[in-house]
């Protein structure tokens, strides 16, 4: 949401609520939009890291 006031303008950007719904905000190809992981694909990273350990786990979200 754009907000315009007199010393300009400023984008509000809602980063999402990942404690409940699972959502981010996420930027791409100069577009930012809602990312919402499903529960199940949650799991199955938990699992993942259960079972193979934090590298993995790292790996899969992009952050190693």
């Amino acid at each position: 949401k754009n907000i315009d006031n007199p010393k300009g303008q400023v984008t509000y950007l809602n980063s999402g609520d990942w404690i409940e719904n699972l959502t981010a905000l996420e930027y791409h190809q100069k577009e930012w939009t809602i990312y919402q992981y499903t529960e199940q694909l949650v799991e199955e990273h938990l699992n993942d890291f259960e079972e193979n350990g934090l590298a993995n786990f790292l790996k899969d979200f992009k952050l190693a």
